[in-house]
């Protein structure tokens, strides 16, 4: 799609003829900007793809739209933790950030060092990322100094925005640390229990 951004509810002929028979099969597109997937319409003559918003009702349902049946049968590259571009994002958390699957992305979360009033504050880290708009999975942070035991941090979302269509949240995480020992962050994402 080389940058070009379509809006949710247009259209495309992708293909006219006299007529039009047999079926289609899929094709992963990837993420487009502003959370957009394609959906294809056979009309006997015309092949028409309109924009409509890629609002996934949960992971199992965004698992069966990414992978193909063969696919989803291995679980290194359509499970939860599979990483089948592997760009270190897992699957469940390609689902989350509304990035592609099968294409290795930029990580999309920016990460912005706070300056503290002293060396012996609490260290303080700006995130910002994309989350899908209907989400109702949780997250949290933890900070480490080695790596190995990791404690809790503490954190607010300061914005929740949409740009481009897309949701960004930018929260401040206040670790338990000094700023002036190195700190290491990680992201827990938990899945919303079903029938939620």
């Amino acid at each position: 799609m080389d940058g070009f951004t379509p809006t949710i509810g247009q259209s495309f002929t992708i293909l006219a003829a006299t007529t039009i028979t047999g079926t289609f099969d899929r094709q992963d597109l990837g993420r487009l900007a502003g959370n957009i997937r394609f959906s294809f319409q056979n009309t006997g003559t015309e092949l028409i793809a309109t924009a409509v918003e890629a609002n996934y009702a949960d992971f199992a349902t965004w698992q069966a739209e990414h992978f193909s049946e063969a696919e989803l049968l291995i679980d290194e590259i359509s499970g939860r933790n599979g990483n089948p571009d592997g760009d270190e994002l897992s699957n469940f958390f390609e689902f989350l950030f509304g990035t592609r699957s099968k294409v290795s992305d930029v990580h999309p979360m920016t990460v912005t060092t706070l300056t503290p009033s002293s060396g012996e504050d609490p260290a303080r880290v700006k995130l910002t990322f994309p989350w899908r708009q209907s989400s109702t999975e949780t997250f949290s942070f933890q900070d480490s100094m080695n790596l190995e035991s990791w404690e809790n941090a503490a954190f607010t979302i300061l914005e929740d925005i949409v740009v481009d269509g897309v949701r960004q949240l930018r929260i401040p995480v206040t670790t338990g640390t000094p700023a002036s020992v190195r700190q290491f962050v990680q992201m827990l994402a938990t899945e919303a229990a079903q029938g939620q």
